[in-house]
């Protein structure tokens, strides 16, 4: 390139950026200079948004529309921290800085941010003016009262729904009484339990307690490449473990062998009253004499195991039919009281 033609292409250039920064801060659509393949370079765009309230939650964008002269091409830069520019389809983001094409005269970009805060989206060769401010919430996590669904052995389950401002991510936990340790959020409540109102999303954990059915729980938010990108401590208040109804046949003889049929029950709280499966129950027989009535063993195993009651809450204890004496036989369901069942009742001859 000779002197004067240097001289020229400099002049150009030099007019083409005063013109912009009066075109972008009369906001007028006008297009000013061109790159060698003569594509316009600089314009007098505009940036619009029409919703600037996102969630930093790595998901959530917030689209920008620029608009301004047929074909144009411009490069936005983006400012304030944890904010990028979202890639088409799911592709990585771009970064802080992105070029568009003025197809028509309008272009969209998107933003998604990981930390809470005001983002501030500019032209890049006029960062002064169209100047657009985006602010992105940080992610919240609350719940009500947890809701007591079902009893297990010494325990009750509560639904503990966790509504969110977002949803998308996980909602992770390192309590080991809330069941599953991770939860993807969905925007759909559970089926069971109450939930907070207003949430765009939710994640459900089961809660298992006993007395007293009060304690704190840490959970994180995790955003995008398994990122934690919030963690909030949520206070629990449930229902305490009620306790059960235990109810003991009268002892049969059966030749050599005495056994009493026992149904094990959870007691009505918040839950209606129902059988007590799978609980393992503790039993001894007073006085307990080495001369004693001997332990045989129960329908659920042999006199080493723990007697468990079976799917409709029930059991069958076995003892040997001597020596002579009355016995009273009490009962303790893991997580409740003993409970004077049953008393047996032991005489010569018996046959």
């Amino acid at each position: 390139m000779t002197g004067s033609r240097f001289m020229a292409r400099r002049s150009q250039l030099r007019c083409a950026g005063i013109a912009l920064s009066a075109c972008l801060v009369l906001g007028s659509a006008c297009t000013i200079g061109a790159g060698d393949d003569g594509t316009p370079t600089l314009t007098g765009a505009i940036i619009t948004v029409a919703d600037p309230i996102g969630v930093a939650d790595g998901v959530d964008r917030v689209e920008l529309t620029i608009s301004g002269d047929e074909g144009v091409q411009v490069t936005l830069d983006v400012a304030g921290g944890g904010v990028t520019f979202a890639a088409p389809d799911d592709e990585p983001a771009d970064g802080t800085k992105k070029t568009v094409v003025l197809t028509g005269g309008t272009a969209t970009a998107n933003l998604i941010a990981t930390t809470a805060g005001d983002k501030r989206v500019s032209f890049e060769l006029d960062p002064l003016n169209s100047v657009k401010d985006v602010t992105f919430k940080e992610v919240t996590m609350e719940t009500v009262t947890p809701t007591a669904f079902r009893y297990a052995p010494g325990a009750v389950v509560h639904v503990v729904c966790v509504g969110l401002n977002t949803p998308n991510g996980k909602v992770k936990t390192e309590n080991t009484n809330l069941a599953p340790l991770e939860v993807d959020v969905t925007d759909q409540p559970p089926s069971v339990g109450s939930c907070p109102s207003g949430a765009a999303g939710y994640a459900r954990f089961d809660w298992t307690t006993t007395a007293p059915a009060m304690t704190n729980v840490t959970l994180a938010y995790i955003g995008p490449g398994d990122a934690e990108l919030e963690r909030r401590t949520l206070e629990l208040d449930g229902e305490d473990f009620p306790g059960y109804d235990v109810t003991a046949m009268t002892p049969e003889v059966n030749g050599g062998f005495i056994s009493v049929k026992v149904d094990v029950r959870y007691r009505a709280g918040t839950v209606s009253a129902g059988p007590a499966a799978g609980v393992d129950v503790v039993q001894r027989l007073v006085p307990m004499t080495k001369l004693g009535p001997t332990f045989l063993g129960s329908s659920s195993g042999d006199s080493a195991a723990t007697p468990r009651t079976d799917v409709d809450g029930k059991i069958e204890l076995f003892y040997s039919n001597s020596p002579d004496g009355t016995y009273a036989l009490f009962l303790t369901p893991v997580g409740g009281g003993a409970v004077h069942a049953a008393d047996l009742v032991i005489t010569s001859g018996t046959p």
